[in-house]
């Protein structure tokens, strides 16, 4: 089920208020192959019911996963209107804030969290490429842009983008999430040997990493499968 916007150009609290006068509402069938399948996978819908507010530039402004009671509903919903109120009120004062790299990158991954995904690769592009931006600031906009790649399914971009990086650190939590992202890219893209490979050097490198625990659960699976293709 999504709901989508209307009007988005005047947000005061009477009109978050009433949700019946901003909200169109419109639902979707997740599996019927069309509009509701394209809709579910371009938003990453992964539970039913999921109550979408997606504005008319296709963003997402509000998420809701399960049933509640109308009184329950309702407050979650004028939240997280609310919160992307907030949201905009941020990008409107973004050039107040040029000098402050994370906020820059908060703003960023935030765009990325509600599939604004063309927006934040922009704001992520520019990080890397500024040399004043702290090493820690630029290294987490490598993995977000990385991120941003694959859930535009631009997976061969994914790939480049984490390499690029390979290139220029080889440690940190960017840095290891990125390698791990890439043998995720691999599995998706069908090259277990790849997915293998990757998380094999992944072990190695990074025994003490809060991601081995993922690593040593895909690992195994994936060395199944190429066990039974040979």
């Amino acid at each position: 089920m999504a709901i989508i916007i209307r009007d988005t150009s005047n947000r005061d609290d009477e009109r978050a208020g009433r949700l019946e006068r901003m909200l169109e509402e419109l639902r979707l069938n997740t599996e019927d192959g069309a509009d509701g399948t394209k809709l579910s996978t371009q938003f990453a819908v992964s539970s039913l019911p999921t109550f979408l507010v997606i504005t008319p530039d296709n963003m997402v402004a509000a998420m809701i996963r399960g049933f509640a009671p109308a009184p329950d509903f309702v407050k979650s919903m004028n939240e997280g209107l609310q919160k992307y109120s907030d949201f905009q009120k941020r990008i409107a004062d973004e050039p107040s804030f040029a000098n402050d790299y994370q906020k820059r990158l908060d703003l960023a991954r935030e765009f990325t969290s509600r599939f604004g995904l063309t927006q934040s690769e922009t704001r992520l592009r520019k990080l890397i490429a500024e040399k004043g931006a702290p090493v820690e600031v630029r290294d987490g906009a490598y993995y977000e842009l990385a991120v941003s790649q694959v859930l535009q399914n631009h997976l061969d971009d994914a790939i480049k983008t984490t390499l690029q990086f390979g290139k220029i650190q080889k440690k940190g939590e960017a840095y290891e999430r990125s390698r791990f992202l890439l043998a995720q890219i691999y599995m998706q893209q069908g090259n277990l040997m790849a997915a293998a490979n990757e998380l094999r050097l992944f072990r190695t490198q990074f025994p003490n990493s809060p991601l081995i625990r993922n690593v040593e659960v895909m690992l195994p699976g994936i060395e199944r499968q190429l066990s039974a293709k040979k």
